[in-house]
């Protein structure tokens, strides 16, 4: 029997996908089986050119196109119990992407977090995409309790103080915002304030079809990825590839007694591009703060009590 996958709102509000909800690292819950997306943050959404992640939810992925067949190889070889770094393509480019078996709100999935960010996406409209579709009464503020977005019967100005209701925190730093759940009576948007939105969400749809802005990335601890298109390559190269070669890519990488991590192969770091120098020789916790890696420390942890590690 299938279990039906809890509602977007459930999701984001998971400890586990919570401190991802509003990032700008790309973040996807992959449906175990592979053929849906059963969650993604705005940005994940966004770099898939969905109009939001309910629409996301919608598509069927085959192993036709690069994506859902670089999926399904990681179906069929992903460890049940440690993480793995595949390349992955048409996600909005080509990105090496954290990837491990989770269970979110009583569903089981594969987790999968981009190594750099995505196209730059203003709060307002990161919260758009991820609740827009949302049947319960919200409202998204930043953590100074300015108003980003709602789906209900607020004015404009509303802050937080004047609600007095309680918030729970989605994400951290620059990407946080104060989730609210509003009373049902609140349910409705206004007519006007219902149109400024479907108008926002639209002209999101038309950019999404744009070339993303790569920023700086950096290559994750590694042990093998397969060899593939080199991550500064523009989008319609790299959609225009078959399937990445069956070789693995093969490297060392190595960190001193002050955890600066150092790659020990060249191929490698000419493979993710110009880009790679950003990061490697900087210590890892870092590099994890910088790009939203290690949420939850456990290479930092292990790193610190030279412990090992996979």
């Amino acid at each position: 029997m299938t279990v039906a996958a809890p509602d977007i709102l459930a999701l984001t509000r998971d400890a586990r996908l919570a401190p991802l909800a509003m990032h700008a690292i790309p973040a996807w819950l992959w449906a175990a089986d592979g053929a849906r997306v059963l969650w993604a943050n705005a940005t994940g959404a966004a770099a898939l050119a969905a109009l939001n992640v309910a629409a996301l939810r919608e598509r069927t992925f085959t192993t036709d196109e690069p994506l859902g067949a670089d999926i399904a190889r990681l179906v069929a070889t992903l460890p049940p119990t440690s993480a793995k770094y595949e390349r992955l393509r048409d996600v909005g480019t080509s990105l090496v992407c954290a990837c491990s078996r989770v269970e979110v709100a009583g569903v089981a999935g594969i987790l999968v977090t981009a190594s750099e960010p995505g196209r730059t996406l203003p709060l307002a409209e990161r919260a758009s995409r991820l609740f827009g579709a949302s049947s319960e009464a919200l409202a998204a503020f930043t953590p100074d309790g300015a108003l980003l977005y709602t789906n209900a019967n607020l004015e404009g100005g509303t802050t937080l103080a004047a609600l007095g209701v309680k918030t729970e925190k989605l994400g951290s730093g620059g990407n946080a915002v104060l989730l609210a759940m509003l009373p049902p009576e609140r349910a409705e948007a206004p007519q006007e304030q219902a149109s400024e939105q479907v108008d926002e969400v639209k002209a999101l749809e038309e950019e999404s079809s744009s070339p993303s802005v790569e920023e700086p990335g950096a290559p994750r601890i590694i042990e093998e990825i397969p060899a593939a298109v080199p991550a500064d390559e523009p989008e319609e190269k790299v959609a225009a590839h078959s399937p990445a070669p069956e070789r693995p890519l093969r490297f060392v990488w190595t960190m001193d007694a002050q955890e600066h991590f150092h790659l020990a192969a060249q191929a490698f770091a000419d493979a993710m591009g110009p880009r790679t120098a950003e990061v490697i020789g900087k210590p890892w916790r870092e590099i994890a703060a910088t790009l939203g890696l290690d949420t939850e420390a456990r290479v930092a942890n292990a790193v610190a009590a030279r412990d090992t590690f996979s």
